[in-house]
């Protein structure tokens, strides 16, 4: 859906790339070390949990990457106790290629804007029955 969604996008060319990253704690350093050194172009980077948004930004700054100059930052489902908000999002059945599309083109837009877009579209969620969570 995201390299769909970037493909179609009416302002091109949009290069998307997707980057996996190994959370081992010995292995993750040296992955971001890559990836920061990979930056050299003016970008947006969209952090996906687990990966933790305030590693990938410390190891960007620590490679003389400019944020959001050069490297802009969205990040996506972080932490919970980064968002403080009750109930859980995983209590909710989650319509996962609707929330992609619209994430997609949120950061997008904020890559090419340099501004938060007013949310454009609500996502229903429901609460799930406590059997099935």
């Amino acid at each position: 859906m995201f390299h769909s969604t970037c493909a179609a996008w009416p302002r091109q060319p949009i290069r998307a790339t997707t980057v996996q990253m190994p959370l081992g704690f010995s292995d993750f350093p040296s992955a971001a070390r890559k990836f920061a050194s990979s930056v050299a172009t003016r970008q947006g980077v969209i952090v996906l949990f687990p990966i933790p948004v305030g590693a990938i930004i410390a190891t960007l700054l620590s490679r003389g990457v400019s944020i959001p100059g050069q490297a802009g930052i969205v990040a996506i489902l972080s932490r919970p106790e980064s968002v403080n908000g009750l109930p859980l999002l995983s209590y909710y059945p989650f319509p996962m290629k609707a929330f992609l599309k619209a994430a997609t083109e949120a950061a997008v837009r904020f890559f090419e804007t340099g501004a938060v877009a007013p949310l454009q579209k609500t996502i229903q969620l429901e609460m799930a029955p406590a059997a099935a969570a």
